[in-house]
């Protein structure tokens, strides 16, 4: 969606451009993400950390699952599939929560692009299948899936699973030739045109080179660096800018303190100066009218 867009600075500058949005429910209570580079880099980071979350938990069930503490199906405690299922369960609802956040504030600019079949359609191929899993999970920790006399209810548990993504995966695989034409990332037109005008295979070469390429940039982590590059300059500017305005209050503060206390007091109401102490009388009287010496100050 951020390529349909024009990319990432194209997308940034569309987001300052439009008005505030509050977050969605159930976080409306909170401060909502500025417009701009603060909300897509939200969104962004929001929606990818789950990339490094799912990997981390399949490295933890694997070495969990050798170890014989895993417990698949178990919602124990004392095993791993809990923790796994929950800490996937949370990176996963944050990842929704931010590309809904995401969709929210481009919603009409995302419009031409049919945003929605193309969320659905992803989201449900990884998303889906791991509520199906927990699900089928679910009935065999209930009693509901059983086990045989030949197989127990885990293995049962995963065949079907396995059977259901087989079933499934057909009919994603129509739904996503919709959601994601052809047309919309490349000139068909323009290929067929020089393909009928090329009677070599140098369209043919020029295909297979841009194969080569793009498998090359999957694996290339330039834009992991650039994007930590702007993410940081950004933020830095905001710290610089927070360290100023405290400076500058910092200051103000202490020549309004230097100003007040240079500023000589106003005598007080009888016309004498209020930093003098009252002198004490040259003689005093007891109540008995005797007189007393002068007090010694």
């Amino acid at each position: 969606l951020v390529v349909l867009l024009g990319g990432e600075k194209a997308v940034i500058k569309m987001l300052e451009q439009r008005p505030q949005v509050p977050l969605i429910f159930p976080l409306q209570w909170l401060e909502a993400w500025e417009m701009g580079g603060d909300l897509f880099y939200a969104c962004k980071y929001g929606a990818l950390q789950y990339v490094l979350v799912k990997p981390t938990c399949a490295v933890v069930m694997f070495v969990s699952g050798a170890a014989g503490i895993y417990g698949p199906n178990s919602f124990s405690l004392a095993r791993l599939h809990f923790y796994v299922f929950f800490f996937s369960n949370v990176s996963q609802m944050w990842a929704l929560y931010c590309l809904l956040m995401f969709y929210v504030a481009l919603k009409q600019e995302l419009a031409p692009f049919n945003p929605v079949l193309k969320f659905v359609i992803v989201k449900a191929v990884v998303f889906f299948c791991f509520w199906q899993g927990m699900g089928l999970g679910l009935l065999a920790y209930m009693g509901y899936i059983q086990a045989t006399a030949n197989f127990d209810s885990v293995h049962i548990v995963e065949a079907i699973q396995e059977l259901l993504v087989c079933v499934e995966m057909v009919i994603v695989s129509f739904l996503f030739h919709k959601a994601f034409p052809v047309e919309e990332f490349v000139d068909v037109e323009a290929i067929e045109r020089d393909r009928s005008q090329d009677p070599s295979n140098a369209h043919k070469r020029e295909r297979y080179r841009h194969i080569r390429q793009n498998a090359a940039d999957s694996l290339r982590i330039q834009d992991i660096k650039d994007d930590m590059t702007v993410y940081g300059t950004m933020k830095g500017e905001e710290f610089y800018g927070a360290v100023q305005a405290t400076q500058e209050g910092f200051t103000s503060v202490i020549q309004s303190a230097r100003l007040s206390s240079s500023t000589p007091r106003p005598p007080d109401t009888k016309g004498r100066d209020a930093t003098k102490d009252v002198s004490p009388s040259s003689s005093s009287k007891d109540t008995h009218g005797k007189h007393w010496p002068d007090p010694i100050i």
